[in-house]
């Protein structure tokens, strides 16, 4: 009984550890590594839970590493022990799995885990709350941008103590209040930001606050520095976001920029749709313009 008990507190350690490291922004090769040695516990010792658990981690952190192909057959492996289990993390799952999918350029895909996430809609952890939220509006974003953003404001309004993750409500309604040319609502997701992530001494931290100060600022400089803090740590797909952004913000200004030839390269190197629309970004230089063809064609 020592041994099992043993045993279960070693496979929560490789749940929980990786876990916190993934969100104070510690590098993600070493954090992948540290999980496939528990999940090749868990899986010859039958622990289901675990299995989901870190399957499904394992998926999350490799999408934001770009390794798209992999983190799918990880994802697919976490929902399906989801699926036996009748767990009420299934939601969110779907959701983080409909990332993956817009990310490879499967939108069919991602709408069908969107729509049963909504199905199968069940209560959820705070630190996992702005999934919903955020998965609707990037739905939304390729035929209604401002539809989207409103949905976005309008829930972050709605829930002001909600502590949210790395890409949650604020970043996102920030990059597309920033395109739409909304000032005030980029204000506003950024104070909310502000108040609701602490300031921790942690390259990734500090990257994300400064990518937040540039949207309010209008300034693409910045943002080329995050990028490349990003890339340094192993996190590409969130380089690409502030390139992308880097991109609109230069162009508007009529300033010259590598931003958007850099997210070019690295969305060619990665097989990345970015989720707010095909590179170049051009329909953005002229804020809040008619919908367009879809995002993630």
């Amino acid at each position: 009984a020592r041994e099992a008990g043993d045993r279960a507190l070693l496979m929560r350690c490789y749940i929980n550890l990786p876990a916190v490291r993934q969100r104070r922004g510690d590098p993600t090769a070493p954090l992948a590594e540290m999980i496939d040695e528990g999940l090749v516990l868990a899986r010859r010792s039958a622990a289901t839970n675990t299995v989901a658990w870190l399957a499904c981690n394992q998926g999350a952190f490799l999408t934001e590493a770009g390794r798209f192909d992999e983190a799918l057959a990880y994802q697919d492996e976490g929902i399906a022990q989801l699926r036996i289990l009748n767990a009420v993390r299934l939601s969110t799952q779907l959701r983080l799995r409909a990332w993956l999918h817009w990310l490879r350029g499967d939108e069919q895909a991602a709408r069908s885990d969107v729509e049963e996430a909504e199905r199968a809609q069940s209560e959820t952890e705070p630190q996992t709350a702005e999934a919903a939220p955020v998965s609707r509006a990037w739905l939304a974003w390729a035929t209604d941008p401002r539809g989207a953003m409103t949905g976005l404001h309008a829930w972050m309004t709605a829930n002001p103590s909600l502590r949210g993750s790395p890409s949650g409500v604020a970043q996102e309604l920030a990059r597309m209040a920033m395109r739409l040319g909304d000032k005030a609502v980029v204000v506003r997701a950024v104070a909310v930001y502000r108040e609701r992530h602490p300031t921790i001494d942690a390259p990734i931290y500090a990257a994300r606050a400064r990518w937040m100060e540039a949207l309010v600022a209008g300034d693409h400089r910045p943002l080329e520095g995050v990028a490349l803090v990003y890339e340094e740590a192993g996190y590409p797909v969130f380089a690409v976001d502030a390139l992308a952004d880097a991109a609109v913000l230069a162009a508007r200004a009529g300033v010259p920029s590598d931003a958007e030839k850099r997210a070019i390269e690295l969305c060619t190197e990665l097989g990345m749709h970015p989720m707010l629309g095909p590179l170049p970004e051009t329909r953005w230089l002229d804020p809040d313009p008619a919908p367009a063809r879809s995002a993630h064609d």
